[in-house]
């Protein structure tokens, strides 16, 4: 019972983490591994959160990065896809966090 206790509390704490990361909009796929990496989160239990909490994945257009939002700025990943100027510039549309790595991997 002790074990099951310890994985909820731990799955709770990667869902409250992303929740805060991803509140004030749409974040690089990439900048989300590496900000989960930094907080002591694997790049598998960012994904079960991202799942947990309905939290979605756009790509940026053909060659562009990958982002994750909520479900509440499902709509800032339109314009991402169209081509908005932070789908391909240098500027995160999360302002904690850098642009590096993007699109390298598959944010999916």
């Amino acid at each position: 019972m002790a074990d099951r206790d310890a994985e909820r509390a731990d799955r709770d704490e990667a869902v409250a983490w992303l929740g805060k990361l991803l509140a004030d909009g749409p974040v690089r796929a990439n900048d989300a591994y590496a900000a989960a990496d930094a907080a002591g989160l694997s790049k598998d239990r960012a994904k079960r959160a991202k799942k947990r909490i309905g939290a979605v994945a756009a790509k940026a257009g053909m060659s562009g990065p990958w982002y994750w939002a909520l479900a509440e700025h499902e709509g800032d990943l339109d314009h991402i896809a169209e081509g908005s100027a932070n789908s391909a510039g240098d500027t995160p549309l999360h302002p904690s966090l850098s642009s590096a790595d993007d699109g390298e991997e598959n944010g999916r």
